[in-house]
């Protein structure tokens, strides 16, 4: 009953924020769908705005109201009837480390799917999607201390009221260590020597731990081989900087794809310009570049290979695959190395005469191709690596039909036929 009244409470929330008039047609109104409830905990740290209140309602009215604000903290006044309200800018998930317990307290986040169950592994932190609730993140956060001590210690430590585990003493007597009581000295040197070897297993286990980190995939193939077999949205940690956000291919040839373009409803403007291109933009729900920086920090430690799946506007598919694919860095201008053609839909990009091998990036405001009298970016109004101009030209105009500057992979059928769907991704060779 509890989330039927909070979907009625914000949208009460909206009502009081924007005025009674013309609500329910009111462009601005605003709508928060508020999770259960934790009691006895708060967010430490991340309150943006800190006002107070008669009741939760309010608290929730001014967290609707703030973009800003994913959860709050809800605590009460000693000998008032009346709560602090702490607006949070952060979330449980993201800042699990300051999620603490506070007597009499009250948090309460934005619905989400780390709200409504557990999806990710023990050593890991679902980080929820805010755009598109169905989706989330799970983010490594490595072994706890305390839990793995206690593990340990309940294991191996001594005989005590606190302790209440295997003795040295009765590892001696499990492994038939029987020395006579007359035998002081032996015993005494057997009980020492095993809580040395114990000593050592247990140093070396924790070191073990603590170097050990948990599940972190380079790209899509590394998900895949782990058990990963749905396509989605991940994380992925190609190098020792942030990761990498990206949309994963795993059933298309065997799964493990890595994908960085795609167009399929002509929803994203792709006539952008160098930063534009270096940084990514669009919807990995949708249409996207995945960006040059994170291009080549994808392909630059292993060997990948490269799949471009196309479709016409008849639902003709075809695809397209290359043995060697890498992009270099900004300073070389993110040129592209690319090699040994296998597929039903033709090379465009290695054999036809605008080759785009070797080729450096170009983009309206940043000219590398060698065309001394134009720029073919904005002659066929694309990012690309292009020539003279292209054989290929996937990040061109989206419209149907014979058109040079629009989605052109030009051996499909041997035309400037603009398609209705494209993707390119990769994976390890």
């Amino acid at each position: 009953m509890e989330g039927l009244w909070l979907v009625l409470l914000t949208s009460s929330a909206s009502i009081a924020v924007h005025g009674f008039k013309n609500f329910l047609s009111d462009p601005d109104l605003k709508f928060r769908n508020f999770a259960t409830k934790i009691d006895g905990r708060r967010l430490n740290g991340s309150f943006d705005k800190e006002l107070n209140v008669t009741s939760e309602i309010f608290c929730q009215i001014e967290c609707v109201a703030d973009s800003r604000c994913f959860s709050y903290n809800l605590i009460p006044m000693l000998g008032m009837e009346m709560f602090v309200c702490q607006l949070n800018h952060g979330d449980r998930f993201v800042g699990h480390q300051n999620f603490t317990a506070k007597d009499g307290a009250i948090y309460r986040g934005i619905q989400s799917i780390c709200e409504k169950e557990s999806p990710c592994a023990e050593d890991e932190i679902c980080i929820p999607d805010y755009e598109d609730d169905t989706n989330h993140f799970c983010k490594c956060i490595g072994l706890a201390w305390p839990k793995v001590q206690t593990q340990m210690v309940f294991k191996i430590g001594k005989e005590n009221e606190r302790s209440p585990g295997y003795s040295v003493e009765k590892i001696a007597l499990f492994f038939q260590f029987k020395a006579k009581k007359k035998d002081k000295i032996f015993r005494g040197a057997v009980i020492s020597t095993l809580h040395s070897f114990i000593r050592v297993i247990f140093d070396y286990s924790m070191l073990m731990l603590f170097n050990a980190e948990c599940f972190r995939p380079r790209h899509c193939h590394e998900l895949y081989l782990n058990g990963s077999t749905t396509d989605g949205v991940y994380l992925v940690y190609p190098d020792n900087e942030e990761p990498i956000k990206v949309l994963c291919d795993m059933t298309t040839e065997g799964g493990g794809w890595t994908v960085f373009q795609r167009r399929m409803d002509g929803s994203v403007d792709f006539y952008l310009g160098w930063e534009d291109y270096r940084m990514g933009f669009g919807n990995l729900n949708g249409e996207f570049w995945l960006g040059n920086d994170n291009l080549h920090r994808l392909t630059a430690n292993a060997d990948m290979m490269l799949r471009v799946d196309l479709e016409d506007y008849d639902g003709v598919r075809k695809y397209a695959e290359y043995m060697t694919f890498s992009v270099a860095d900004a300073n070389d201008n993110y040129q592209l190395t690319i090699n040994g053609y296998q597929g039903t839909a033709g090379d465009s990009m290695v054999t036809c005469v605008q080759s785009a091998k070797n080729m450096m990036f170009t983009t309206q405001d940043r000219d590398n191709d060698v065309n001394s009298g134009a720029n073919c970016a904005v002659l066929h109004k694309g990012g690309w690596w292009y020539k003279k101009c292209h054989c290929s030209n996937l990040n061109g105009l989206y419209q149907g039909g014979s058109h040079p500057q629009g989605v052109v992979w030009y051996s499909f059928s041997s035309q400037w036929y603009s398609l209705k769907h494209v993707e390119m991704k990769f994976r390890p060779n």
